[in-house]
């Protein structure tokens, strides 16, 4: 479901913030070079900064509101993390279950999956 449909949000109501591509204008982080490939791409991204930025926003005026919103976004974030993770572990299993196994290939995996794991464990 796309909270930044023009003219209402996931609930039908009227909405009062940015859509398309100005929805997360100015809240996106600076990415060094040499930074791994985003595990979610970086407009989906931007798209569930400003859906988040939005229920802050409106947290007073619609406690409930802004808590369901803030909910929703969670759970889709999380869906979204689960399916790129999965097709990078297929990747990574692929390129060590091949046939003709060369070790220097397998170290440069094996390193991949510790970048991903010190990734996803915060290291």
């Amino acid at each position: 479901m796309d909270l930044h449909k023009a003219g209402t949000d996931a609930y039908g109501a009227a909405d009062t913030y940015r859509t398309g591509a100005d929805a997360g204008a100015g809240l996106q982080a600076e990415v060094p070079a040499n930074s791994p490939a985003p595990l979610i791409p970086q407009p989906e991204a931007d798209r569930l900064t400003a859906g988040l930025h939005h229920a802050v926003v409106g947290f007073v005026d619609s406690p409930e509101r802004s808590l369901t919103e803030a909910d929703f976004l969670l759970e889709e974030t999380v869906a979204q993390l689960t399916e790129a993770l999965s097709t990078r572990r297929r990747d990574l299993r692929g390129g060590w279950q091949e046939e003709g196994k060369d070790t220097e290939r397998q170290r440069v995996l094996l390193l991949d999956y510790r970048e991903l794991v010190e990734r996803l464990l915060g290291v």
